[in-house]
This record gives C-alpha cells, sequence and structure tokens, in this order.
C-alpha cells in the first residue's frame, strides 16, 4: 500500500508536465491554423479588380491605381453648354427683358398707368397753377401703336381764389417708339371734359397732345416723365359773347403696369 502510494506520487507531476505540454501545443497549432486561414482571403487590390467579373462588372488586368476618376469639370463643361444658362439669359431672367431684343411691346400687350402732375393754364388770364391726377389704360394693336382711354382729375386756383375743376374722359391712340428698355410715347387724347366754377357747369369738348419719356424697370413696370397739353373749348350757341377757348400744360410722373 505505502509502496503503491509513493509510485502514484512521483509518476503525477510527470503526468501533469506532459499534459501542460500537449495544451501548449495545441493552442499553438490552432493560432498558426488560424493565421494561414486568414491569410487565404487576404485579397489584394489586384486580385478585386481581377474577380470584379463575377459580380458584373467588367474584367481588367490593368492594377487598380490606373482605374479612371469621372472627368466631372470636362462633363459638367459639357453640361454648361447643353443645359446652363449664358449672362444674357440670366439677365433676361433678372429683369423679364431681352436684351438683344429692342421690341419690348407686341400684339396683346397692356398697361395700365397712374400719373401725377402740376398744371398750369396759359388761357384764360385768370387761372392759375393746379394739379392734375390721372388713370389710364393701353392695349397695343402692334409693337408700334396702342389704343386706350384716360380718365383725368384736374384743378386750377383762379384769381379770385376760387376753384376751377376739369374732369375729361378721353379716347387715346398712341406712337410707341423704343430702343433698349426706353419707351417714347407720343399720343393725341379726345373726348369730353365736365367743367365747374363757382355753381356754374359745363360739358364739352377737350383734347390733349401728349409726349413722354418712361425707363422699363423691369418686364413689368416703368417709370418716366410727360409733358402735355389740354385744348379745352367753351362754345355756348345762344350766348356766343361767353365763348372761350382754354389752354393748359402739364408736367408730371408717371408709372405703368405692364401686363
Amino acid at each position: 500500500m505505502y509502496g503503491r502510494f509513493v509510485i502514484a506520487s512521483i509518476n503525477a507531476p510527470t503526468t501533469r508536465g506532459f499534459m501542460k505540454r500537449f495544451l501548449s501545443f495545441c493552442f499553438i497549432a490552432f493560432f498558426a491554423a488560424a493565421f494561414t486561414f486568414s491569410q487565404a482571403f487576404n485579397i489584394s487590390n489586384d486580385d478585386w479588380s481581377k474577380s470584379g467579373g463575377a459580380f458584373g462588372f467588367e474584367n481588367s488586368d490593368a492594377p487598380a491605381s490606373s482605374f479612371e476618376t469621372p472627368e466631372t469639370e470636362d462633363d459638367w463643361g459639357e453640361a454648361d453648354e447643353d443645359w446652363g444658362e449664358t449672362e444674357e439669359e440670366e439677365e433676361k431672367k433678372a429683369t423679364g427683358l431681352n436684351v438683344t431684343d429692342f421690341e419690348l411691346n407686341s400684339y396683346g400687350d397692356q398697361n395700365i398707368q397712374i400719373g401725377l402732375a402740376g398744371n398750369y393754364a396759359l388761357a384764360p388770364y385768370n387761372l392759375f397753377w393746379g394739379g392734375n391726377i390721372s388713370l389710364g389704360y393701353n392695349f397695343f394693336i402692334d409693337s408700334l401703336f396702342s389704343i386706350g382711354g384716360n380718365v383725368n382729375f384736374n384743378y386750377h386756383r383762379t384769381r379770385g381764389s376760387n376753384v376751377f375743376y376739369n374732369v375729361p374722359f378721353m379716347a387715346k391712340g398712341t406712337i410707341n417708339l423704343a430702343v433698349g428698355r426706353y419707351e417714347i410715347p407720343i399720343s393725341l387724347s379726345a373726348g369730353f371734359a365736365l367743367q365747374s366754377y363757382l355753381t356754374r357747369f359745363y360739358l364739352g369738348p377737350i383734347a390733349k397732345p401728349e409726349v413722354g419719356f418712361f425707363y422699363r424697370t423691369n418686364s413689368e413696370w416703368s417709370i418716366g416723365v410727360t409733358l402735355g397739353a389740354y385744348i379745352i373749348p367753351q362754345y355756348y350757341i345762344n350766348q356766343p359773347e361767353n365763348n372761350r377757348f382754354g389752354t393748359t400744360v402739364e408736367a408730371g410722373l408717371s408709372i405703368r403696369y405692364h401686363f
């Protein structure tokens, strides 16, 4: 019994040492196998370029560094020629005008004009300075001619510190000259006017030649100055001694909305 215990005691360390060596060898073998297996999937860039055909791409024997990158600058340059806007087109979009086309108006174009002006009576002598508010409409029958009408409200102070009122309703024909963004309308209006002084009223004919100078700021708006004259006859069939012929001139500012 004692002898077996001694033999077991002697063999025990030897067995444990052998097991340690065996386990160490197994670990070393496992890591070596894992390293070797991982190297089998370490595919280089060249291998990716050659194996691309397996994924639906074109095969190429050229190295990865020889891949051609898209020529974005040239491609965009060509796109600008096809789809891009030139400077003239950009300016046209900003202003609503074609900078190379001096024909600002065409058939069917319309505008509404609002103006403020100062009046001065040349005759009769008893009228002083006055003012004028006007509202007009124009329709273009072609690029040169337009037709329309005006409604005005005029007043004049008299020497006797009274007020003479003149409210014309007139049809209007205009020749429209245009150079670049500048327009020169030359017009003649004619119609009838309701006139009032103190307790007296008169309805009679009236005419007005006028010239303007306008600058088209964009496709919808223009602003300018006007110079015109009113020709205002008063005729009394039964009282010819009361006949009058009035003439007033006006100068003012106007704004037009084009549509």
